[in-house]
């Protein structure tokens, strides 16, 4: 049998998916062992846990004194919605109860979107080397791995989203009803991850209405609703639990976020400020210097995308690719600016993919038209992936988790019956949740809770410089050099202060 020619062996796809896989996985376990932890990842790794271990949903650690509507957290986690916490929860069980456990779960929640952008753009008949190009455009961006490898339920529910619109793709010639029920079954378990999943939900109708509008039916519609309502049903016995905290906690977590509908102009410079120019492209007041190289990848998807939609469609182009690509992306982009008031960094992965595989279709579409502009393309798209590699790579050069383990490792021999460690929920993670951590940034001032050791670190810091109160005294007098507690270990952004005396007992305790 001959060999296959030199170019198909070149555009293995096998080989080629491989390869991004690794690069992936790599990426992806080298940011989850080298960042430190937050307190989201505490927050939401506490009732996961204790759903598994103690058989409740609670987050105990987390001191509510300056909110009372979350008051009920040390019973019930009713402000961010289920799915994630109870899937957590399960694979922990499987395979162990750790930080970077709890990062692989979402590790695995990239690698399905990834796959799954993958299949749509294939059913889609975009040819492989577009699809590789679309992929690495994702896989590189430091925000996608960063996603990819911490503990919150972004990445879970954006990859049920695309999964969801990849099932209907591949089922829907010719299982169109199993392609509807299928796709929102998966959509419905992104909903009920976080409320994001919304986003999905719009672009799978859009999806569905956009190639098989004359196969629709009410009663399609109406098999398609019923993954929404059973997803209901199990949620509906742990609100009724308690259904005053369940508002309370959801309404306090969600104040704030509609934002938009109060001033629409303001919430579009917004949005474009922050989430665009400062958190995407690290261009704004306050950003370091050289975040400012970000702007080459905000350019990247800014001119790929307007090429996607001014330039002509060359050879090859499906058509209506990069009109349906768009379609998705802007219904992604508006109901986001909507949302999400407070512009929080970590959910542009609901948008970035979208704009990446539309991106890929502009750029295609440039170097294709020869001479120069092939050269321009090839030359920028280099500049972007060595600086989307170097800004994946520097955290892990950094290693900022080096510090956050020196301080567990130094306050480990205080640790005791009685002792109250005062710092962010992340440290559960190596000491230990709902014992003697304390998640209370104003150090005891409204609980009255005296704490024995202190870890003060740049979270702490922010909320306390941020949310000035009567507690800001409070703060300083505890932390002033002379006073009951001594700084006793400084590393990073962490600092430690331990109760005086507590060295001199615990060494007593060790003879």
């Amino acid at each position: 049998m001959p060999d296959a020619p030199a170019s198909r062996r070149r555009w293995n796809p096998r080989f080629w998916l491989a390869a991004l896989a690794m690069i992936y996985l790599t990426g992806a376990v080298a940011t989850a062992l080298s960042e430190r932890p937050w307190c989201d990842e505490g927050w939401f790794a506490e009732p996961a846990w204790n759903l598994v271990r103690l058989g409740e949903m609670s987050t105990p650690t987390l001191d509510t004194s300056l909110e009372p509507a979350l008051s009920s957290l040390k019973r019930y986690t009713y402000w961010v919605f289920p799915t994630y916490l109870v899937a957590l929860g399960g694979w922990s069980w499987v395979f162990g109860f750790t930080l970077f456990s709890a990062r692989m779960f979402s590790t695995f929640w990239g690698a399905v979107l990834l796959a799954s952008a993958a299949i749509i753009l294939r059913k889609l008949n975009v040819r492989w080397r577009w699809v590789f190009l679309a992929l690495a455009l994702v896989l590189v961006d430091y925000q996608f791995l960063r996603r990819a490898a911490e503990v919150r339920m972004d990445i879970m529910c954006a990859a049920l989203g695309f999964a969801s619109i990849a099932f209907y793709h591949v089922r829907r010639e010719t299982h169109h009803l199993q392609a509807m029920v299928g796709s929102h079954a998966l959509c419905a378990v992104g909903v009920l991850t976080h409320p994001l999943g919304v986003l999905a939900y719009v672009s799978l109708l859009f999806t569905q209405f956009y190639f098989d509008r004359e196969r629709i039916t009410f009663g399609k519609l109406a098999l398609a609703a019923t993954p929404y309502l059973l997803g209901m049903a199990l949620w509906a016995p742990y609100i009724l639990q308690s259904p005053d905290d369940f508002w309370a906690q959801l309404g306090d977590n969600a104040r704030g976020r509609g934002s938009f509908w109060s001033d629409p102009v303001g919430g579009v410079l917004k949005e474009l400020q922050q989430r665009y120019l400062l958190h995407i492209g690290g261009i704004g007041a306050g950003a370091e210097a050289f975040k400012a190289l970000k702007a080459i990848p905000l350019v990247t998807l800014a001119a790929g995308m307007l090429g996607a939609a001014l330039a002509p469609r060359t050879a090859g182009e499906p058509a209506g690719l990069a009109r349906y690509l768009g379609g998705i992306a802007l219904i992604h982009g508006l109901l986001l600016m909507i949302i999400d008031g407070p512009k929080y960094n970590h959910y542009a992965i609901h948008i970035l993919p979208w704009y990446y595989l539309l991106a890929t279709i502009g750029a295609v579409r440039i170097a294709q038209r020869g001479g120069w502009r092939r050269a321009a393309v090839g030359a920028w798209l280099g500049a972007h992936f060595l600086i989307q590699a170097a800004g994946a790579a520097y955290p892990v050069y950094r290693h900022s988790a080096g510090p956050y383990m020196a301080a567990v490792r130094f306050i480990e021999p205080y640790l005791g019956e009685g002792r109250v460690v005062m710092g962010s929920a992340e440290l559960g993670f190596e000491i230990g949740f709902g014992g003697n951590l304390v998640d209370d940034w104003t150090l005891g001032c409204v609980n009255g809770i005296e704490p024995t050791i202190i870890v003060e670190e740049k979270g702490y810091r922010e909320r306390q410089d941020n949310w000035r109160s009567k507690c800001e005294d409070h703060i300083r007098r505890t932390l002033a050099p002379g006073g009951d507690y001594e700084l006793a270990m400084e590393q990073g952004e962490f600092s430690v202060y331990l109760r005086r005396g507590l060295r001199r007992s615990s060494a007593s305790e060790l003879h």
